[in-house]
């Protein structure tokens, strides 16, 4: 059951980071002003980069879930919980207005890592 759960949160999350790093790769100024920033050429290569690191996050993603076993598993969830949960304090703090879609960026990774915690609970039940 772990393995499962964690596996599906893998897939669900590479999915999403795979997405959003294709948007940042063509088009940064959409989320630039998705996020409420102000869009400079720096600002819009920043986040083509940060879409090529989010890509080959979500190919690693997607591998760990199909190819590790129920401890790398397990190591994976703890690291995507701390990943998560510090992207949601970082969105936090972030500079620039509060608008829809910080809020939901935020909540979108407050879920990410309450998923993980969740998938890691169910260890101890089935044991």
């Amino acid at each position: 059951m772990l393995e499962y759960r964690v596996t599906l949160l893998l897939r669900s999350t590479a999915l999403i980071f795979g997405l959003s790093a294709l948007a940042f790769i063509i088009r940064p100024e959409i989320a630039i002003s998705i996020i409420d920033l102000t869009s400079s050429r720096e600002l819009e290569w920043s986040f083509r980069v940060i879409g090529i690191a989010n890509l080959s996050l979500a190919a690693l993603m997607s591998l760990a879930a199909a190819f590790l076993g129920e401890r790398g598993l397990r190591q994976t969830a703890a690291i995507m919980i701390f990943t998560s949960a510090a992207t949601a304090v970082l969105l936090l703090i972030m500079p620039g207005g509060w608008n829809l879609w910080k809020i939901l960026l935020v909540l979108l990774q407050v879920a990410v890592a309450a998923g993980y915690i969740f998938a890691l609970k169910g260890r101890r039940r089935n044991r």
